[in-house]
């Protein structure tokens, strides 16, 4: 947690957003951590726009939170 906060005091972000390095581990504990969403598209038509991110989405998003003052 230090090294975040570290981050965030020298970018001067006072309010990070949804953005964190912390998690209970409670909240881990006896818990699936990913799930098959097949179920979820069968029944509701979902249909996915892409199969997946690569390195130009994930700095997409990296830079809206820059943007935003959420990102060190």
């Amino acid at each position: 947690m230090d090294p975040w906060a570290e981050l965030l005091e020298q970018a001067a972000i006072t309010r990070p957003g949804p953005i964190s390095p912390f998690m209970e581990k409670e909240l881990l504990s006896d818990k699936d951590l990913s799930l098959d969403g097949a179920e979820f598209m069968k029944k509701t038509g979902f249909v996915y726009q892409r199969k997946g991110l690569d390195g130009v989405e994930l700095r997409e998003v990296v830079e809206s939170w820059k943007s935003m003052g959420w990102w060190p």
